[in-house]
């Protein structure tokens, strides 16, 4: 028999540090290029892997999804301005 520990996350909503219930998640992508000597040419693979963004306990769902939302609109924002420049 063997007994693992068990790794409980917590809230992140500050000050509550609650178990957390629900586990917020994205993907990742991660091409992989695939260069062939023969005529078929080349060749891109994509590796998807499923990234965890943060936790939270029923009572702050919607606002740990809020910051999430966020996040991200601000990440995407600044990327679309260095492209600009």
């Amino acid at each position: 028999m063997k007994v693992n520990k068990i790794i409980h996350h917590l809230c992140k909503q500050e000050p509550c540090f609650k178990i957390a219930e629900f586990e917020f998640t994205d993907i990742r992508i991660k091409p992989t290029l695939t260069i062939t000597t023969d005529d078929s040419g080349t060749t891109v693979t994509d590796d998807i892997e499923t990234v965890v963004l943060a936790h939270s306990c029923e009572d702050h769902v919607e606002d740990i999804r809020k910051l999430l939302k966020e996040i991200q609109g601000s990440a995407k924002q600044s990327s679309e301005e260095s492209k600009e420049e």
